[in-house]
């Protein structure tokens, strides 16, 4: 029998596989790479559109806030307008209650009774003045409380004078406005 050396064709064949997979490998690994730029560009390509919609979206921001600040801004000055118009509108209320105060005033002092000196402070009035007896400052003190203008009146001082005259000295407090009533 014939000896056939079959060694060099497995050797030359074992090469050509190791030349193929040599090949393969260095061909899958090429697309890899590939895929991989591939996937990075796309990735890179996504974070510049993501970038131009927060940077669109951070100039719409601004844009708004702005306009809210000149939002805030009317607000504070209808605020300050509301405030004003209050002032004028109390005001226009009450330019006839000093009228009022003196009519009224007018109306309730007796004959025995001198004011000497009037002090309105808020809606309290102080009045101090004399009156020939302690009787007068009672009847002015009805006659305040009766009165559509005042209500409360209550006598702080009363100080009789040592001499002829006898006059009494008084201090009486009284508030105006329309009296509350608590029912």
């Amino acid at each position: 029998m014939r000896h056939i050396n079959l060694l060099p064709w497995r050797e030359e064949r074992r090469r050509d596989q190791q030349k193929r997979f040599t090949r393969q490998t260095v061909l899958i690994l090429g697309l890899c790479l590939m895929v991989v730029v591939v996937a990075m560009m796309q990735t890179q390509a996504g974070i510049g559109v993501q970038k131009e919609r927060n940077d669109y979206l951070q100039s719409q921001i601004r844009e708004l806030e702005g306009r809210i600040g000149e939002v805030k801004a009317l607000r504070d000055q209808r605020k300050l307008m509301k405030e004003r118009m209050a002032v004028v509108l109390k005001l226009q209320d009450n330019r006839t209650e000093a009228v009022r105060i003196f009519d009224a005033l007018a109306r309730a002092v007796p004959d025995g009774v001198i004011l000497e000196k009037m002090e309105l402070m808020d809606e309290n009035l102080e009045l101090s003045g004399t009156a020939l007896n302690n009787a007068e400052v009672s009847s002015f003190m009805r006659r305040l409380d009766q009165s559509e203008v005042f209500h409360a009146a209550r006598l702080d001082v009363i100080k009789v004078a040592s001499g002829e005259s006898r006059r009494s000295s008084f201090v009486l407090k009284v508030q105006t406005g329309k009296a509350e009533t608590g029912s």
